[in-house]
């Protein structure tokens, strides 16, 4: 994979993002250092052979943990979930967060799954106080596509809080999913088909944004 690193300093705004400072100290890896990372992680979870007895790739370590620092999954979680996350108790918000966790690590490997070793990826980095993107342009033998990381400072690391493939935002679409899954049926029903088994496993109503 050819990596071509643009950085750019832009002065222009971000909408919804979540709540973070305007004071950026020195981070230890720039956001696309952590894009680059998280995605050679991911790729090289995606080429190593399964553990157990399962074939679900949102399973294998590498890949899970590759996810887990590229994510900020709470607030991912919640905008997802959107005017109904208010109006759940704690606990269940909790819970949804860790199912909405396996849901979104199964979204990263179809994500990785668009890079490929003969691909050309240009990509560059746009950084506006505790806020950043990261786009990335995939062109090879198949149709080109374009990636856009949304970052935010949270703590002591950059994290992701939306992706937008293709001009569609990840966190929209689940919202819009969610949202209509609940209207046809509860809340509580969505938890009980989210408990059931990891969403690559699952053969129907799929909440895993397509990629491809």
């Amino acid at each position: 994979m050819i990596l071509v690193l643009a950085l750019s300093i832009a002065s222009t705004g971000f909408k919804d993002t979540p709540d973070a400072s305007a004071l950026i100290v020195a981070p230890a890896m720039r956001p696309l250092d952590v894009v680059a990372s998280s995605v050679a992680r991911g790729l090289a979870g995606l080429r190593s052979p399964p553990t157990g007895l399962s074939t679900c790739d949102d399973r294998r370590p590498e890949i899970r943990h590759a996810a887990d620092d590229l994510f900020n999954v709470e607030h991912m979680a919640r905008h997802a979930l959107g005017r109904h996350w208010k109006a759940l108790e704690p606990d269940v918000q909790g819970e949804f967060i860790r199912l909405f966790h396996g849901v979104l690590t199964q979204s990263f490997v179809r994500i990785v799954e668009r890079y490929s070793s003969e691909d050309e990826v240009a990509a560059e980095e746009e950084i506006v106080g505790a806020f950043a993107h990261v786009r990335s342009r995939i062109t090879g033998d198949g149709p080109e596509s374009t990636i856009e990381y949304r970052l935010s400072w949270s703590g002591a690391q950059w994290t992701v809080y939306d992706i937008v493939l293709d001009d569609v935002s990840l966190v929209s679409n689940y919202r819009s999913q969610l949202n209509a899954i609940i209207q046809a049926s509860s809340v509580g029903e969505l938890l009980e088909w989210m408990r059931t088994e990891p969403p690559r496993c699952r053969q129907s109503r799929d909440l895993v944004a397509t990629t491809r």
